[in-house]
């Protein structure tokens, strides 16, 4: 088994070699370039997201100022616009992941600051369709990425 430590610098070579490539070149310019879109209407770190149906949807998220936040927006590409829909069922940043599974969100753990300053455990699931949240069994154990 390679060690830690030989992957992450086979993994910086190839890095480095991308970008020279793309430095030397009009590679870049060939398979696109970055464009400024609508912003969201709020700026937050640590969020979680997932694309359904073509539509990103960004959940929860640290506010820096108060701490995690409930809040769920979607942005849609073909309108270049964003939606404030249903709140979570509590405030989440630095969750454990985010996946969309049979055409809705979820989010596993987290934290909640300020209401603890402990991890949590929950599932919380987003569907689209009816712009609500349920919660699901939780995870066995608190915990926060």
């Amino acid at each position: 088994m390679k060690q830690p430590n030989k992957i992450a610098r086979a993994i910086l070579v190839v890095l480095v070699a991308l970008a020279l490539m793309m430095a030397n070149s009009n590679w870049a310019f060939a398979v696109g370039a970055w464009t400024t879109k609508t912003p969201m209407p709020a700026a937050r770190s640590v969020a979680a997201a997932g694309v359904i149906n073509g539509v990103l949807y960004v959940a929860g998220g640290h506010d820096g100022v108060v701490g995690g936040t409930p809040t769920l927006q979607a942005y849609n590409p073909a309108t270049d616009t964003w939606s404030t829909l249903s709140p979570m069922p509590g405030r989440r940043y630095q969750g454990d992941g985010a996946a969309v599974i049979s055409g809705e969100l979820y989010l596993a753990g987290g934290w909640n600051y300020p209401d603890s300053g402990i991890p949590q455990s929950q599932l919380f699931v987003y569907n689209p369709g009816t712009n609500s949240w349920s919660s699901k069994a939780a995870m066995p154990t608190l915990s926060g990425n």
